[in-house]
């Protein structure tokens, strides 16, 4: 008896969301599940994703992604997962500032610094608790001419030098960025 009453009451407050979404143009389901995925799948999301080289002297060659929150054209928030030679996986987070610049109307170029901190795991002696981790960069926007082609072209073509505070030498990282 209790579940019938339940699911009247349930269909009664449907009906009068409906109606009332109808008179006001309010939609009538408003989940986060559907208002995150409208987020992300929109080309106007704030989300974009980086799978990039990284090239050192000492340590080895490796590959890494990140995931770039644009707070605004200035400022972005990024969690990154690089692996550098045999035996290092770093989980990092950093805070990025980015000034684009349009050169002759045509080409953005897209120069940014940035500080953060990281762990290794695994890694060799010398290498582990919480590191610093300061940067350079560049990136150059793929003209929307060329990126209207294909949605798998990249966003834009990105290169960084920076420094870990426990490693010698500085790392390069050569790679491309993604906006959902």
């Amino acid at each position: 008896m209790n579940k019938k009453r339940t699911l009247i009451i349930a269909i009664a407050c449907a009906l009068a969301i409906f109606k009332s979404s109808a008179q006001t143009n309010v939609p009538v389901i408003a989940s986060p599940v559907l208002d995150a995925f409208n987020f992300l799948s929109t080309p106007t999301s704030n989300w974009m994703f980086a799978a990039y080289g990284i090239f050192t002297k000492g340590e080895g060659e490796g590959l890494g992604i990140g995931a770039l929150y644009k707070v605004s054209e200035t400022f972005g928030a990024v969690l990154r997962l690089d692996r550098i030679g045999n035996d290092t996986y770093m989980p990092s987070g950093n805070f990025q500032v980015q000034v684009p610049v349009t050169l002759m109307g045509k080409v953005t170029v897209i120069p940014f610094a940035f500080t953060g901190i990281a762990t290794p795991l695994n890694a060799s002696s010398g290498h582990d608790g919480v590191i610093g981790i300061f940067g350079i960069g560049s990136a150059v926007r793929i003209p929307d001419s060329i990126k209207a082609k294909s949605r798998f072209i990249p966003e834009a073509v990105v290169y960084d030098y920076e420094k870990w505070t426990s490693y010698d030498g500085g790392q390069h990282r050569v790679g491309f960025l993604w906006k959902f």
